[in-house]
């Protein structure tokens, strides 16, 4: 029996065999309507296009790869909806994983969330029985009704607060007592026949308060140095000034009066150089530090990066994590997808086809731009000192060489499971940790380690938003 919302179009491309017979049983066994079939090698990309199909099915194999590049035009249609799924793991399926591998088929092709096999007799149970309908009777949601409350009529003339009185400091201290009254009388004064004082000064405010010198005040004594007699004058105990013999002093005491002239030129002084010259001299001393400087890369590329971690039923999950990154994304994607056959130049081929970042393979010796997917290989490991480059380190050292503060880690389908442990503390050294939900995963061993210590889990297309919201610009 069809589900509901089946009957999707779906072009079908594979190579002839077991894996295209078992592809094609699962598309029918769902409901879909395939309008189209064909081995990649020979089929016309113009003919599928012309059937209008709403989505294209590819099982790839190593023999199919070389010929999708064929196919641009009907994998880069916005209108067609592309699935891919390796050839290997579509025949692997038995039993329960090829009911349980269906079932996500399915809500993939008719983009539902539920995944879950149906309840035996769940058909037959109603939605209202015997006992939900007591126990409605039972719980009420009305409102429970209460007696009205008394009305106490009181006079008008009750007394109750005629004791009552406003308690004013001031009042207390001065001593004086208008029997608990508080009077507010009106501004009777006419300001205009006022004698004010005209204020021209600045107006205060809290920041003209100086700490400083209100300390310095308070430390002040009260009264003046000089003796109160004092009116004026030189004060006693000074001695006569002594003539300069240098002269710069003019005449000083011939009539027995204070020098009538002084001269504040100090001869022994050097003369202060020019203002020319300090200019001069300013200028020499600034191209002198300027030449002095060092250049600093202030533009040094970043040392973080994402890495995609996948194995067995990975790829399709690759190009959808990719596919959902933003073309503006600021960090390097480093996909480590294990393959049986080594073939990571193919599988560059393919992830391009879902994304619109760059994507290349990754060498040892070559650094790793921002905002590019490099794929890879067995032996390729990475150094973060002075940037992100790639060295032949091996993919085992991939999570040590990682910088926890700026990275961040996703777990797809088929990832090592021993890696948990190493994942976990570079969460806890700060790195975004994320994992693909187990529901959709082919190898779920290492997605359900880091479910049960914590980690977001999600399909990688919600992994994908979730890690651009980290570097957003």
């Amino acid at each position: 029996m069809n589900p509901p919302d089946a009957g999707r179009r779906v072009a079908l491309l594979a190579r002839p065999g077991p894996a295209r017979d078992c592809v094609r049983g699962a598309l029918l066994e769902i409901g879909a309507e395939i309008v189209a079939e064909d081995d990649p090698a020979s089929a016309d990309p113009e003919a599928m296009r012309a059937v209008a199909p709403q989505v294209l099915m590819v099982v790839l194999d190593a023999g199919s790869e070389d010929a999708l590049g064929r196919f641009d035009i009907v994998i880069g249609d916005p209108s067609i909806e592309v699935m891919f799924e390796e050839a290997d793991v579509a025949v692997a399926r038995e039993g329960w994983e090829a009911a349980r591998w269906r079932r996500h088929l399915a809500a993939k092709l008719n983009h539902r969330s539920d995944v879950l096999p149906p309840v035996a007799g769940a058909a037959g149970i109603p939605a209202i029985d015997a006992l939900s309908v007591q126990l409605g009777e039972l719980i009420s949601t009305d409102e429970p009704e209460f007696p009205p409350l008394a009305q106490v009529d009181l006079p008008v003339t009750a007394t109750g607060g005629d004791d009552f009185s406003i308690f004013d400091p001031l009042l207390a201290e001065t001593g004086t007592d208008e029997g608990g009254m508080l009077t507010v009388h009106g501004f009777e004064h006419d300001l205009p026949s006022l004698d004010l004082t005209p204020v021209t000064g600045p107006a205060f405010s809290a920041s003209d308060f100086d700490p400083l010198l209100a300390e310095l005040d308070a430390q002040m004594p009260d009264t003046s140095p000089a003796p109160a007699e004092w009116q004026g004058g030189l004060v006693e105990g000074f001695g006569a000034l002594e003539p300069d013999s240098t002269g710069s002093l003019a005449d000083a005491g011939s009539s027995g009066t204070m020098a009538t002239e002084l001269s504040l030129a100090d001869e022994t002084m050097p003369n202060a150089p020019s203002r020319a010259a300090r200019g001069v001299h300013d200028i020499d001393e600034l191209e002198r530090r300027i030449s002095s400087l060092e250049l600093v890369d202030d533009m040094a590329s970043p040392s973080g990066a994402v890495l995609v971690m996948a194995g067995v039923g990975g790829p399709d999950a690759v190009r959808q994590f990719i596919g959902a990154l933003p073309v503006t994304f600021p960090r390097a994607v480093l996909v480590r997808q294990s393959l049986d056959g080594a073939r990571y130049d193919k599988l560059v081929a393919q992830m391009q086809r879902a994304t619109s970042l760059p994507v290349a393979l990754a060498r040892a010796g070559e650094a790793a731009m921002p905002g590019t997917v490099y794929i890879l290989g067995d032996d390729i490991g990475m150094q973060t000192t002075g940037g992100l480059r790639f060295n032949g380190a091996g993919a085992a050292s991939l999570l040590d060489s990682l910088a926890a503060i700026d990275s961040a880690v996703v777990v797809l389908s088929g990832a090592d499971a021993t890696d948990a442990e190493r994942i976990m503390r570079l969460r806890d050294a700060g790195a975004v940790v994320g994992a693909q939900v187990a529901e959709g995963c082919y190898d779920a061993a290492a997605a359900n380690a880091l479910s049960a210590s914590g980690v977001t889990t999600g399909a990688p297309s919600e992994l994908a938003q979730q890690i651009a919201k980290r570097w957003r610009s």
